[in-house]
């Protein structure tokens, strides 16, 4: 019995000593669980614009390389604003995350191979992306050499 008061009280001890331990560590780890998960988000967010974009190129460089005609000297102009419509349709998604996509002229397609019908057309599209994680901006701006 008096062994078991012993181990009371030097229990007791113990947890007064240790008392604010368990805030520390939760002060000390948060600031980095929060850049972990803010990474994270910020990383879904960049793979949804980039989805968005890719998508938007697709549907135009599809459209275009099944028109090559369009950009020809005469060119048909209703295929043109179809063209541009469909593209902007198409990213209208990316202004959720990216900054830039709304305002950014649709160009005209280029053909490198030439312009028979179902020949390759590059379509470039530009957006910027805005990191809401410190931190993550200049990573970022590392990986994609300033861009």
């Amino acid at each position: 019995m008096r062994e078991r008061t012993e181990r009371g009280q030097r229990e007791v001890r113990r947890r007064k000593k240790s008392r604010g331990q368990s805030l520390v560590e939760f002060v000390l780890i948060t600031p980095i669980i929060l850049l972990i998960v803010l990474g994270a988000l910020d990383f879904g967010r960049a793979f949804l614009g980039w989805v968005v974009l890719n998508n938007a190129a697709r549907v135009g460089a599809n459209y275009a390389a099944l028109h090559p005609g369009a950009w020809d000297s005469p060119g048909i102009d209703y295929q043109r604003a179809e063209y541009a419509t469909l593209v902007n349709d198409a990213r209208t998604d990316a202004g959720i995350v990216l900054g830039g996509c709304d305002s950014v002229t649709v160009n005209d397609p280029s053909f490198p191979d030439g312009t028979d019908l179902g020949d390759f057309a590059v379509v470039q599209l530009d957006c910027e992306f805005d990191p809401i994680t410190p931190l993550m901006g200049d990573v970022l701006t590392g990986l994609t050499g300033g861009k």
